[in-house]
């Protein structure tokens, strides 16, 4: 993909300047020379230093995002074949109620009757 034209930087804002301190050197002046002509000569040494704001950019960087695992299922694969035959379950034996016991238990402090069948 084509990048964007970047926008055009407006002009830098200066917070400080900051002047080095003019290095004395050792040298003995002679007489001959002017005053005026050395304050000129020392005013060139004096450098100026500019202190620029820093301005972020937004750069895309690329961010591991979490991707969801799906769960793992187990497969099973449809083959065609013979069925199989399942017995059908045995008929149930229908029990009279003369063949059950007959408890009947009584709770006195839930004043209930509860009747139950043993088989």
């Amino acid at each position: 993909p084509a990048l964007p034209e970047p926008e055009p930087e407006p002009q830098i804002e200066v917070i400080a300047v900051d002047v080095e301190p003019p290095v004395r050197r050792r040298r003995r002046r002679s007489r001959s020379r002017s005053r005026s002509r050395s304050r000129s000569h020392h005013t060139e040494r004096d450098k100026e230093v500019y202190i620029e704001r820093d301005r972020f950019i937004p750069v895309p960087v690329p961010v591991p995002v979490p991707v969801p695992v799906e769960p793992r299922y187990d497969t099973y694969r449809y083959v065609e074949g013979p069925r199989r035959h399942i017995p059908p379950p045995p008929p149930r034996r229908l029990i009279a109620e003369d063949e059950r016991e007959h408890i009947t238990i009584n709770v006195d402090d839930r004043r209930r009757t509860r009747e139950y069948y043993q088989r």
